[in-house]
């Protein structure tokens, strides 16, 4: 994960992950809310625990914050 803060490199891995993702595969670990919203599916884990895995907008509707 990049770095938090780093808009610059935020911007170029949000770039490539929307050029690729028709091509591949990605597994994308982060914490950045408008990273994990353009995901096909989240996957959120709380204390080890699965909490939440399906589309990003079913969990994001429900946890404010997230949407934050």
């Amino acid at each position: 994960e990049i770095t938090y803060g780093d808009w610059s490199s935020d911007v170029v891995l949000f770039r490539s992950l929307q050029l690729s993702r028709s091509q591949s595969t990605q597994i994308v670990v982060t914490h950045d809310h408008e990273i994990a919203k353009i995901a096909d599916k989240l996957m959120v884990i709380e204390g080890g625990n699965l909490e939440f895995f399906g589309p990003p907008h079913s969990y994001l509707s429900k946890n404010s914050m997230i949407n934050e």
